[in-house]
């Protein structure tokens, strides 16, 4: 597999559940809708999604925005 045909995977999960957070608290915490946050935590890949929401997420998970890519 080549550089360019790998997918930009999707850790949040794992990180919320290391972390002990729900998608619910998340998703209140954030102001974000839960369906919404569901959605993007079960995403296959982040690499659609919107750098700002990314930025959001790791700095709600303080953690670095590498670490919420597999």
């Amino acid at each position: 597999m080549s550089k360019d045909d790998r997918i930009i995977g999707n850790n949040i999960f794992n990180i919320l559940e290391k972390k002990d957070i729900s998608i619910r608290k998340m998703a209140i915490d954030l102001g974000l809708d839960y369906s919404y946050v569901y959605n993007l935590v079960h995403k296959e890949s982040l690499a659609t999604v919107q750098l700002a929401t990314v930025v959001k997420v790791a700095g709600y998970l303080d953690v670095k925005v590498e670490e919420l890519y597999v």
